[in-house]
């Protein structure tokens, strides 16, 4: 099933949960995949060991990555 989404409407599809004002994390859940954009739930060391691996940040500072993390809405 899609649904249309357009920029600027928000949009609440059947199997999303809102938790409230914008300070509180979205949720979507459809079976067993969830998007959410809780950074309580990122792995920041999984994350970390891919870009310190990776070719196009090399050896990127785990702070890095956590300062990064802390200051995007992430998904």
């Amino acid at each position: 099933m899609f649904h249309e989404i357009r920029a600027g409407t928000p949009t609440y599809l059947p199997f999303m949960h809102h938790t409230g004002g914008s300070a509180h994390p979205f949720e979507a859940l459809q079976g067993t995949f969830r998007v959410s954009t809780d950074p309580d739930l990122l792995d920041l060391d999984a994350i970390h060991g891919f870009l310190a691996t990776s070719y196009w940040s090399p050896g990127i500072p785990r702070d890095t990555v956590g300062r990064a993390i802390a200051h995007s809405l992430c998904f």
